[in-house]
């Protein structure tokens, strides 16, 4: 289609500011249309021509979490997460985070997300970060997170029901205090 060629463009454009993003929705196309083949050549391609190495093992490692069985997979992210750096792209991150998520291993996630959203400050990675801890019954971190979103002064329903169900589990006499000031 017109709409992948225009983006496949973008990914192999030496001086394209959004390269990886660019890259990252071309190859989630491919795979999502069943040519993941293609998608792992095309990573390739990417590499050759210039994009990081570990992005390109990101890009992989995103691929082989919809291919290749949970093993396989999660030794690629390993691979990857073990070269990540505090210089590491945070797209890069997320992408490892997500991943890791989609092959259910949320306790390699949570550290990728806290820093993501550490860096980022975007509700969507606070989500992130209070859902992948609730799945690992993390209630002190999902208490401390919306508490110090909520006082930073980010008024939002999901983290606040995220802390909610926290409290009326542990503390039913803050959490009725905590809906008496919202």
């Amino acid at each position: 289609t017109e709409w992948l060629r225009l983006l496949l463009g973008a990914a192999t454009d030496p001086d394209a500011s959004l390269r990886f993003d660019a890259a990252r929705l071309a190859v989630d196309y491919l795979v999502d249309s069943g040519r993941v083949a293609e998608a792992n050549g095309f990573v390739d391609e990417l590499v050759g021509k210039g994009l990081p190495s570990l992005a390109g093992d990101a890009l992989r490692a995103s691929v082989g979490a919809t291919q290749r069985g949970a093993e396989h997979a999660m030794r690629g992210t390993a691979s990857v997460i073990a070269q990540i750096t505090e210089s590491t792209d945070i797209r890069i991150v997320r992408l490892l985070a997500e991943t890791l998520c989609r092959l259910g291993d949320h306790a390699n996630a949570l550290p990728l997300w806290q820093r993501v959203a550490d860096r980022t400050k975007h509700i969507a990675d606070a989500w992130q970060v209070v859902e992948t801890a609730v799945r690992l019954k993390r209630c002190d971190l999902v208490r401390r997170l919306c508490q110090q979103w909520r006082e930073a002064g980010v008024h939002d329903a999901r983290l606040l029901d995220a802390e909610l169900a926290v409290l009326e589990q542990f503390a039913p006499h803050e959490a009725l205090q905590l809906l008496s000031e919202q």
